[in-house]
């Protein structure tokens, strides 16, 4: 049988870096921007680690209209190469992404593409760069 989501769903997503650290705020910050307990995925593990479960099982479960909300951008990516990966995922399952502390972070609006401009154009460049040279 096929899942269907006629509807959007709100996705959290809450990670904290060390076990000496808490998960409690950012799934009730998450609960408070509409994401139902059910959906907040939760998990104690460095964003260094490229094999971070909960983050590859909520993003294999996406569907179309799905919206993923972290807290922080840090709390899902390492840095802008991770962000752009982890960010493609997401629209390649034709849901969106969005984050409540960074709010020009939203797939949902133009607002994401402005300050992320540059950083879209370095890395067009280095591709073309790399390509040239293999």
């Amino acid at each position: 049988m096929v899942e269907t989501h006629p509807e959007k769903r709100l996705i959290g997503y809450a990670r904290v870096s060390t076990y000496g650290q808490t998960l409690d705020s950012r799934p009730d910050q998450l609960r408070k921007a509409g994401c139902a307990n059910r959906n907040i995925h939760r998990e104690k593990v460095t964003g260094a680690r490229p094999d971070r479960r909960e983050l590859n099982r909520m993003l294999g479960k996406l569907a179309p209209g799905d919206v993923v909300t972290v807290t922080r951008i840090d709390r899902l990516a390492r840095g802008t190469f991770d962000l752009f990966g982890i960010v493609k995922r997401i629209v390649d399952a034709k849901a969106q992404f969005r984050s409540l502390a960074e709010p020009w972070a939203d797939t949902g609006t133009s607002t994401l593409l402005h300050p992320l401009h540059p950083f879209v154009n370095a890395s067009a460049h280095l591709n073309h760069c790399l390509s040239s040279i293999w």
